[in-house]
């Protein structure tokens, strides 16, 4: 009986003794940034701010706490739906300034906490974003679309004493996921040049002129581009109006230099279809003076608006 009941007391103290161990300091840190939308046909980079949050949790109470944040290097946002990436950066300067290090060194950015009596604390860093546009590439659907990433941020910590700078805090290692993200708006800009059939001495044959205009789309954006008939009365594509006063000299607009194609405004029928590259596209214009009695001499105009749709 005396040898089962010292067994039994020592069992108990290594169950006690093994049921309490030292807590271990950790310090993780995660943010959220959201560029809203944008434009990659857009000159100004496009910019956010946010903050990192560290907690640290496991300390003792009054313990001073360095924790050192590197972020993820590779940068990218991807769509979900297709192929696209948009590249962008982040610092603890500023939008733009130097890359936010993705490995602890001297300059690391990150902080001295002093940990409550919970052995616990929270501090914030300052994140900058930065999109550099124009980023033409970067396809898009009709709709808005929408581009995220997932970089990954590691903390290490360790207490302050000894450590001057992050070059030397290695232990104490948590890594989480952040969040960032855009929403990529379809863009496109159009570039219209006149028609000028020149002088003419007489109408009694066709004459013909040719001119272009220039779009400039987000890359897959579908398209397309209509002309109405002209401030003058015209009823067709191929029936326009220059007018001078009250007189009328009649006239054309085509997508195909054989003029058989009328260039008007029928979705479907009529208008001209392109996808966007990022690039400017360069669309020609004819135009035809049909075969019509000479109308009195002086200068004949008139104004056609052109629309693009995306």
């Amino acid at each position: 009986m005396r040898q089962i009941a010292i067994m039994a007391i020592v069992a108990l103290w290594a169950c006690f003794g093994s049921a309490a161990p030292a807590s271990a300091l950790s310090c993780s840190g995660t943010f959220t940034m959201e560029f809203g939308d944008i434009n990659a046909l857009d000159d100004p980079d496009e910019t956010s701010t946010s903050n990192i949050t560290v907690t640290c949790s496991g300390g003792t109470s009054g313990q001073s706490v360095r924790a050192c944040v590197a972020i993820e290097a590779t940068r990218e946002l991807h769509w979900s739906g297709g192929s696209g990436v948009i590249t962008y950066d982040l610092s603890d300067v500023s939008a733009g300034g130097a890359s936010w290090p993705s490995q602890n060194g001297t300059n690391s950015p990150g902080g001295v906490i002093t940990l409550d009596t919970n052995g616990e604390g929270t501090f914030n860093l300052p994140v900058y974003g930065a999109i550099a546009t124009p980023q033409s590439t970067a396809p898009t659907q009709k709709t808005t679309t929408r581009y995220t990433d997932a970089p990954v941020v590691t903390v290490t910590s360790d207490d302050a004493a000894g450590h001057t700078d992050c070059s030397t805090v290695s232990t104490n290692t948590t890594m989480a996921a952040a969040s960032v993200g855009a929403d990529y708006v379809p863009a496109c800009y159009l570039t219209t040049n006149p028609l000028n059939f020149g002088t003419l001495t007489s109408t009694a044959l066709v004459v013909d002129a040719q001119t272009s205009i220039s779009a400039r789309c987000s890359s897959q954006s579908l398209f397309t581009v209509s002309m109405d008939y002209g401030a003058n009365g015209g009823f067709d594509p191929t029936v326009r109006y220059m007018r001078n006063g009250t007189d009328l000299l009649s006239y054309g607009i085509y997508l195909d230099s054989g003029r058989t194609q009328g260039w008007g405004y029928n979705i479907g029928m009529n208008v001209y279809n392109g996808t966007g590259t990022g690039s400017e596209v360069t669309i020609p214009v004819y135009g035809r003076v049909r075969a019509q009695a000479t109308p009195p001499s002086g200068t004949y105009t008139d104004t056609v608006i052109v629309t693009i749709d995306y």
